[in-house]
């Protein structure tokens, strides 16, 4: 008698442990996805924190100085102006893959008596995570390898707010300016990129240095230029009107 009731025992016990198992189980496996994005999202911030920083050279003084950052070359030609006097703000880019490319002297990073990079501390693998690869081997930057969207044209008098860095899932063509008249207009995912993040979040790094993390809940011009402390409207500021995105393999305009 004791042994079947010892038995019987432990099958209830073991029911009992299977049960809570699949219960936490099901409670913990529409976390962990969270979890990781989230993750992801913060260490892609940081990434996007030290480019801004590098190229600004801050070193604890925090200025713009826009000769760092790109102008769009919007009619095609060479992408890039290899006259040897003249420094990265008098030349022109289509995308941000060369830009990066540009700045880090990536033809000559294997040649240590020629390379000369714009920024010594600046690395590729910062480019890279949250499922985009980080660029192996020799040759050229792949816009496969790069996550980041660049604004180009800045100028010293655009707002803080401006988006300097947007993670590449986001079409940065779907940005409005007049955010006034458009407040709640959803942001557009890319179609030719579904890393980092697909269509679950963003990260941008706004001119004045903070990191925004976007979620879905966020994804509206009203999250990206908040009403009311954003942008003026284009007609309000003429410069704004040259404002564009250079994204891995090309441009996108705000609307």
């Amino acid at each position: 008698m004791k042994s079947e009731n010892k038995q019987k025992f432990s099958l209830t016990g073991l029911l009992v442990v299977t049960g809570v198992l699949l219960l936490l189980i099901a409670v913990l496996v529409p976390i962990i996805p969270q979890v990781k994005l989230r993750a992801d999202m913060r260490m892609v911030g940081r990434n996007g924190k030290d480019i801004y920083a590098m190229i600004n050279g801050l070193d604890g003084e925090y200025e713009f100085p826009v000769n760092l950052w790109p102008k769009a070359q919007i009619n095609g030609g060479d992408a890039r102006n290899t006259t040897a006097e003249q420094d990265i703000s008098e030349m022109t880019f289509q995308n941000s893959t060369r830009y990066f490319d540009v700045l880090l002297d990536g033809e000559n990073r294997f040649e240590p008596s020629k390379w000369a990079p714009y920024i010594n501390s600046f690395d590729y693998s910062k480019l890279a995570g949250a499922g985009v690869p980080e660029m192996t081997g020799t040759g050229e930057l792949k816009p496969e390898n790069n996550m980041w969207c660049v604004a180009g044209n800045l100028t010293d008098d655009m707002d803080e707010m401006v988006p300097v860095l947007v993670t590449r899932n986001v079409d940065c063509s779907s940005f409005h300016i007049q955010t006034q008249a458009n407040p709640d207009t959803p942001l557009r995912w890319s179609q030719q990129y579904n890393t980092p993040f697909g269509s679950k979040g963003f990260v941008i790094i706004r001119k004045g240095g903070a990191i925004f993390r976007g979620m879905v809940k966020d994804a509206t011009t009203g999250a990206v230029y908040p009403v009311g402390d954003g942008l003026q409207s284009a007609a309000g500021n003429t410069n704004l009107a040259s404002l564009v995105y250079l994204t891995p393999d090309g441009i996108a305009y705000p609307q």
